[in-house]
């Protein structure tokens, strides 16, 4: 973890500006709007702002924005630091500050700010043992550093990621699990989508590529799903949400975002079309036991590890490839490792990055 950073929750930043000053570090637009009146309502003292841009320099609604060169005039005993800077800076700034001294407490107006942001901090702050035991199970140290970071940059509520992306390493195919290809490749592709990813499958493993079954809930992707074809590839659309066991729930469709239609929790970041209710079947009863399965691909939005629990016996008898999405909530990033490894100790871990922001955060585990 980022060092001496304290929880980032209101109550533990209240309890820190007991009898000190607050400094915040970075003028943002919109700061005379919603910070400045917050703080002051709660009767925290502000000493200064801190920021770059020397034209800004001067009184700003009655506080003095200075030069982030003042901090080294700065007691840590007495201060209190605010990251008020937008989400993309505040890496960069905590750095600044422990560079000039490493006790400062600091705190993330982006966190504080923001449920959803606050809730997955805090998550990842008290659970930082179990993050430390996954980190120890990836096989190389290109796993460890992209996990480190991810979970670091989440705590602090840093939305770049794209320095830990590896270009060379396709999403789903990582290459390290394909030093030996099968010549006959049958996959299970939870949450396939539109066929998208069907169709990066068939490209990686040419006339390889057998059969497909492509797990979808949602009735618009399934319209769409229908209509994939591959030359010599059977692809069995299966129409269920997955679980652990089989059931009904309901299931939330989003406006123009089909993609994160899901079971497991309603997204306040986009409109809800419709809500309906689906079947949940479990991997173990919807795939024969004959199929001999190679890899199972899952990107389920939150619902990968009661499903992973639904394929133990075909994780069992198959010892497939898996590619297990682990960023869809907090817990996800280390009890999805941390379920596999107790249930599958052979395997090896990998871990890889695939965009430039917080998603697409894949898992893979191969014999």
């Amino acid at each position: 973890m980022y060092h001496n950073l304290p929880k980032q929750t209101l109550e533990c930043f209240f309890e820190n500006c007991i009898n000190k000053e607050v400094i915040l570090f970075g003028r943002k637009k919109g700061l005379d709007k919603d910070t400045l009146p917050f703080l002051k309502q709660n009767n925290i003292k502000i000493k200064s702002i801190l920021d770059n841009n020397a034209e800004i320099w001067g009184d700003f609604e009655g506080i003095q924005t200075l030069s982030p060169l003042s901090l080294y005039s700065e007691n840590p005993e007495k201060i209190v630091i605010l990251i008020t800077s937008g989400s993309g800076f505040c890496l960069e700034i905590y750095k600044y500050i422990m560079d000039i001294d490493e006790k400062f407490n600091i705190f993330f107006w982006n966190v504080l700010s923001d449920k959803k942001n606050s809730e997955i901090s805090v998550n990842l702050f008290e659970n930082y043992e179990k993050i430390k035991s996954v980190e120890a199970l990836f096989a190389d140290n290109t796993s460890k550093m992209i996990y480190r970071n991810i979970i670091n940059r989440r705590i602090i509520g840093y939305d770049v990621f794209s320095d830990l992306m590896i270009k060379t390493d396709t999403q789903y195919l990582l290459p390290e699990m394909y030093k030996k290809m099968n010549p006959s490749e049958v996959i299970i592709d939870c949450g396939a989508y539109n066929g998208d990813s069907i169709k990066k499958f068939s490209r990686f493993f040419g006339d390889n590529l057998k059969k497909v079954y492509a797990v979808e809930a949602s009735a618009e992707n399934l319209k769409l799903l229908n209509k994939v074809t591959v030359p010599n590839v059977e692809i069995e659309v299966i129409p269920y949400g997955l679980s652990d066991k089989s059931g009904r729930c309901e299931f939330w469709e989003y406006e123009n975002q089909t993609s994160d239609n899901c079971i497991s929790k309603k997204s306040e970041d986009f409109k809800i079309s419709r809500t309906i209710e689906i079947e949940l079947r479990s991997i173990d009863e919807i795939i024969p036991e004959d199929a001999d399965i190679t890899l199972i691909k899952m990107d389920i939005e939150g619902e990968e590890y009661n499903s992973l629990i639904g394929a133990f016996k075909t994780i069992e008898r198959c010892l497939p490839r898996l590619a297990i999405s682990i960023y869809h909530s907090a817990e996800d990033y280390y009890r999805i490792p941390l379920l596999l490894f107790e249930r599958f100790p052979e395997y090896k871990f990998a871990l890889r990055h695939h965009t430039r922001h917080f998603f697409d955060t894949i898992l893979y585990a191969w014999i």
